[in-house]
């Protein structure tokens, strides 16, 4: 009986060891995407006037900080995911 559980568990490390380097393929696709995420406005080209450049570049920086904390967060998941060994 002993031996069956252990060929079990052996089983089902190898399918959880497979799953997270199918895993990690799928992240570092979506981690280029995200990569490839940004937004970009010449703000001279835009406005003449000063106020609305300003109020361009404060809307376009609350974007960026969303876009670099999100990049940072999967390359996070990404870097556990590589560095985890199944438990």
């Amino acid at each position: 009986m002993a031996v069956g559980m252990i060929k079990t568990l052996e089983s089902r490390i190898t399918q959880m060891k497979e799953f997270d380097v199918t895993f990690a393929k799928t992240v570092k696709g979506i981690s280029a995407d995200v990569n490839a995420l940004g937004i970009e406005f010449n703000v001279e080209e835009l406005s003449a006037d000063k106020s609305v450049r300003s109020h361009i570049r404060k809307r376009t920086q609350k974007l960026t900080n969303v876009l670099e904390r999100f990049k940072r967060d999967i390359n996070k998941v990404l870097e556990d995911l590589e560095s985890a060994d199944v438990e």
